[in-house]
């Protein structure tokens, strides 16, 4: 989380890069110490030029992206590095753009949950930000822990482990969570949310009433709430059940840690009668597939199946059957009293 953001010469990765449907020749590149995507299209002279990129978002581990200001405007760059398969594209949603997209707004939505200190955009608009847009690269301790300046002094400060369970996961769910559409309150911002407040006070998010259809890229909570793990577990079970969120294992130690998080629930009889030969249990239960919102992206399936091919199988028979799907409050999944929120959910 520490490296999910930075300045751009930090992080930043060359490119040199032509998008075929729309015919435009990018590249990424250090110039007198000072970071540019450029663009041109042959033979056309109104697409060239550049942009002087200032800050990276994203760690690496899935990809990167760039973001730059035009008259105090900030946005994301149209080219994306995507790290499971190590290529250059476009950023979601514009693989088949026929023009160059360089009005990308960076929304405070994806700043808030790569970046620490973000500054809320001026009066009015979406992602005009002051300067510095934010105080912290990377994910810092308050977005956990909450403010720090009195802890700082001495005095107490949010630990989510000894939260009431709802309000715990809602510490990671403020990052880990998109749903189908997430609406924020009158007059509320999901920035402006503090570990321990309740955070439905801030965004309400939605996902479709049965069987989660499809991983999205941010789809961890909703999909471990449908597991049969966090079901039979309740609120004894979390995201840091099996994570650390101050660590991360080597790739050496990866099978070995996850598989003694398993069997720390399921005993260690188990762990010597069920496939004893293949100890990672995630290559089975927590399959990785391609994200259905996101080109070029992973998503390991956090609803821990226990026979994947079948229960996939199951998910899809159900989910033909139902026409017209239904929108719900997550994570009460009932239907939202709130004509608005609901209105805005479908309209998103």
């Amino acid at each position: 989380m520490a490296q999910a953001s930075g300045p751009a010469l930090d992080g930043l990765i060359p490119a040199d890069w032509v998008h075929q449907k729309s015919g435009v020749h990018y590249r990424i590149y250090a110039e007198d110490r000072k970071a540019w995507l450029s663009f041109e299209r042959p033979n056309d002279p109104s697409v060239r030029g550049r942009r002087q990129l200032l800050y990276y978002t994203g760690s690496g581990r899935r990809g990167r992206t760039y973001l730059f200001a035009t008259d105090g405007f900030l946005f994301e760059s149209p080219v994306n590095w995507y790290t499971g398969r190590h290529v250059w594209d476009m950023a979601p949603g514009f693989g088949d753009a026929s023009q160059l997209p360089l009005n990308l707004p960076a929304f405070t939505g994806c700043l808030h949950c790569h970046v620490s200190g973000m500054q809320p955009p001026i009066h009015e608009t979406q992602n005009r930000y002051p300067t510095p847009p934010f105080s912290q690269a990377g994910v810092g301790c308050e977005r956990c822990h909450g403010p720090g300046a009195e802890h700082a002094k001495g005095g107490a400060i949010v630990n989510p482990a000894k939260l009431d369970p709802a309000r715990r996961d809602e510490v990671c769910m403020q990052c880990h969570l998109e749903g189908k559409a997430a609406i924020e309150q009158p007059g509320r911002h999901l920035y402006e949310y503090q570990p321990g407040q309740q955070l439905s006070e801030y965004i309400h998010y939605f996902v479709f009433a049965d069987q989660q259809r499809s991983l999205g890229a941010v789809s961890q909570v909703e999909a471990l709430a449908q597991s049969v793990c966090k079901k039979k577990s309740g609120d004894t079970m979390s995201c840091t059940t099996c994570h650390d969120p101050h660590s991360e294992p080597s790739a050496a130690e990866r099978v070995s840690y996850y598989r003694q998080k398993c069997l720390a629930c399921h005993g260690a009889k188990l762990g010597i009668r069920h496939h004893a030969e293949q100890p990672d249990c995630t290559s089975c239960h927590m399959s990785a597939s391609l994200s259905t919102d996101v080109a070029h992206t992973d998503v390991t399936d956090h609803r821990i199946l226990r026979r994947p091919t079948v229960s996939l199988q199951l998910l899809q028979d159900a989910n033909s059957k139902h026409d017209l799907p239904r929108l719900v409050r997550f994570p009460d999944m009932k239907t939202d009293e709130d004509v608005r929120d609901l209105a805005l959910a479908w309209d998103s």
